[in-house]
């Protein structure tokens, strides 16, 4: 089986921390800023079915309502979820500084 679909991507600016990180990395207990670079998968039946110009606007007006420039008690998993609920889409990652992330997939 076949499957295809659209892939869009946005970006943008917050700050978080992880106020129980261990020890180990006890500098992420405070506000640190990032470049959230967020990766989104949509499946389609047919061709064309999504338009990527109408999808990554929808998505970059929601985003950056949600999550631009504010201060989040969010990890990368967290984000993706939401970003996934939201769209009900087929897989999102999302990534700090464009190095390390987290992803999520819905399993049908």
């Amino acid at each position: 089986m076949i499957k295809q679909g659209i892939i869009v991507r946005t970006n943008f600016e917050a700050w978080h921390r992880y106020k129980d990180a261990p020890e180990e990395v006890v500098f992420l207990r405070e506000w640190h800023r990032h470049i959230f670079y967020v990766e989104i998968m949509f499946e389609e039946k047919n061709s064309r079915e999504l338009e990527f110009f109408i999808v990554k606007k929808k998505v970059d007006l929601y985003v950056s309502h949600t999550f631009r420039h504010k201060f989040l008690e969010l990890s990368c998993e967290d984000i993706a979820s939401d970003i996934q609920q939201k769209f009900n889409a087929k897989a999102v990652q999302v990534f700090e500084d464009n190095e390390n992330g987290a992803y999520i997939t819905r399993v049908d």
